[in-house]
């Protein structure tokens, strides 16, 4: 995956050979992850309008809720 992304996008190369960014990482969520998210965060007190939670590039603390409510494997 990594290398086809490579041979398709120079602006990806360029950043993978300068080590500017890392390696795809690719996690399987289990069916209502983000849904669960949602409300855990809704739950401490964010108005649901406000929450946007990145599924590209999640932050660390999303990802650490997720291996918490086992609802993310890495693949």
């Amino acid at each position: 995956f990594d290398q086809s992304l490579m041979e398709h996008n120079i602006e990806y190369r360029s950043k993978r050979e300068s080590g500017r960014l890392g390696e795809v990482r690719v996690r399987e969520l289990a069916p209502g992850a983000y849904e669960r998210i949602r409300r855990l965060v809704s739950d401490a007190g964010s108005a649901d309008a406000q929450i946007k939670l990145s599924h590209l590039n999640p932050r660390s603390a999303v990802l650490e809720q997720l291996e918490i409510l086992g609802s993310v494997k890495q693949i």
